[in-house]
């Protein structure tokens, strides 16, 4: 008869029953070896500690403590790749064999056996036609949107002859709001005309200007400033000066065009800049289209302007770069 550890620890000890002894007693003096644990209650496979939880339940008793582990069957063993793919090849040629025998019995043909050169071929021929189907589902689908996209005849009841009879002006403004009327607020392209009509407007009254962009889709003041940013800013008149003063002229009436030119200077501390984007250095003299390139610092700035008489506003039309002892210009 074959004893367990602690059993083996019992009899050593000349203890034959364990009844007779209070719980303090046991839990003092009498441990449980690990069998009596199920691999379950081990924290590891090397069977060292258990776990918080543990209970032994492995007894040689009449009436055994339930077994705490539960025990499910072994899944199926699962066939391999080869036999997988054996078995799709042979559901696929059966398949093909029949479609193939079902054709000829429309035709009134006798039956062939299949064989695997008529199945491969039959798998490409049913691949095909699926492509050939999704072709032209695609290609019917292409053609009912590019039917329903199609813009529909415009209606004009006269307007459009009344638009052409428009000034210029006008006729530029109007044809702008059409075009931002379906686009995004934040999605309008401002044309170079746009802009000039814009600017002009602001030019009139900046108030005025703010609150028509209630009502109107009108370029914002900050794009205004971006487009005046973008102008060509050269040294004499020959520059966009010229066309922002055009600009502004055509919105003032008549009283407003009385203007006078003045001209005044201000010191520059002697400083080379390089531009790249126009390849060029700036700092030194410069008089424009009135004298040849010099290599001295500039040291004073010479500004034209001109301002209304009757009305305050100013527009520059003009700069040059000049030493201060350089008069040879006047």
């Amino acid at each position: 008869m074959s004893y367990c550890r602690c059993k083996r620890w019992v009899v050593n000890s000349r203890t034959k029953s364990l009844d007779d002894r209070s719980p303090q007693q046991l839990n003092a003096n009498y441990l449980l070896c690990a069998e009596h644990f199920e691999p379950s209650q081990f924290m590891s496979t090397a069977r060292s500690s258990l776990i918080h939880s543990a209970v032994p339940t492995i007894f040689n008793v009449p009436n055994p403590p339930k077994v705490l582990t539960v025990t499910r069957p072994a899944p199926p063993e699962r066939p391999g790749p080869s036999v997988a793919k054996k078995r799709r090849t042979e559901a696929a040629a059966a398949s093909a064999s029949a479609s193939v025998s079902s054709s000829s019995a429309v035709r009134g043909e006798p039956s062939t056996p299949s064989t695997p050169r008529k199945t491969e071929l039959v798998s490409k021929l049913t691949y095909s036609r699926k492509c050939l189907a999704r072709a032209r589902a695609s290609i019917f689908r292409s053609r009912t949107a590019a039917v329903h996209s199609l813009p529909s005849a415009p209606v004009c009841s006269g307007w459009c002859q009344k638009v052409d009879k428009l000034p210029a002006a006008v006729k530029q403004f109007v044809s702008s709001q059409i075009n931002a009327a379906s686009v995004s607020p934040f999605g309008v392209r401002w044309s170079h005309q746009d802009k000039l009509l814009a600017l002009g407007l602001y030019y009139k009254s900046p108030s005025a200007y703010r609150f028509m962009r209630h009502a109107f889709r009108l370029p914002t003041v900050r794009t205004l400033r971006t487009f005046l940013s973008g102008f060509s800013v050269a040294v004499g008149f020959d520059c966009d000066y010229m066309l922002a003063l055009t600009k502004r002229v055509e919105s003032l009436n008549p009283s407003e065009k009385f203007v006078v030119v003045t001209f005044n200077g201000m010191s520059l501390r002697n400083s080379l800049k390089y531009l790249e984007h126009d390849d060029r250095i700036v700092g030194f003299e410069d008089f424009g289209e009135f004298g040849s390139a010099s290599v001295n610092p500039a040291k004073n700035a010479l500004q034209f302007m001109v301002r209304g008489i009757s009305s305050r506003w100013k527009q520059p039309i003009g700069h040059f770069f000049l030493l201060l002892q350089s008069t040879r210009m006047f």
